[in-house]
């Protein structure tokens, strides 16, 4: 019996479900200007993509004369790597939020540069709309998430059921010995 409860909460903990996130492309071209100008004024947290490379992009401003984005590129902090570290390899889970908190890859655009002959350093940037070759909405897997949530209800009521029927089955077991 003493065994038998850790097992279990071994399956359980085994079983626990995931929280993913997906990537939803964002108009690119001539409706590029439109798709930034909204997730600007949503309060999407933007991170500058070119090649290799990954800034943290603060204070934009589109101009609309000069179909430009004008912004100061940053360090990318570590709170905001997870798709940039994760999303390469088709592990796109969030860890469970603690206390609440927001997780930030949900909060997250991802602009991506077609030029990548020449490298960028943070500070004042100016990138041309033309040169946005895709841009990237992080948002919630709500379908992987919600498939991830049953299977692990699955199997931890499957587990639960074996374990019942382990202990009915010492039990009947035991009851059978002592007859005799």
């Amino acid at each position: 019996m003493k065994k038998i409860i850790p097992l279990a909460l071994i399956i359980f903990a085994m079983s626990s479900c995931n929280k993913y996130y997906k990537a939803v492309m964002g108009n690119t071209g001539e409706k590029s200007e439109k798709t930034i100008d909204s997730l600007i004024n949503d309060g999407r947290y933007f991170v500058f993509r070119r090649g290799s490379q990954a800034f943290a992009m603060n204070n934009i401003v589109i101009s609309h004369d000069t179909k430009t984005v004008q912004c100061m590129l940053d360090v990318l902090p570590d709170a905001h790597q997870l798709y940039f570290m994760n999303g390469n390899k088709n592990k796109m889970i969030y860890p469970n939020p603690e206390d609440y908190q927001p997780i930030p890859v949900l909060n997250e655009v991802h602009l991506f540069s077609s030029n990548t002959n020449s490298t960028v350093n943070a500070g004042p940037f100016t990138l041309p709309l033309s040169q946005v070759q895709k841009i990237e909405i992080i948002e919630k897997d709500k379908i992987k998430t919600r498939r991830s949530r049953n299977k692990g209800a699955i199997i931890a009521v499957a587990a639960s059921l074996v374990g019942v029927a382990v202990i009915f089955g010492v039990a009947a077991g035991l009851a059978f010995l002592s007859i005799f």
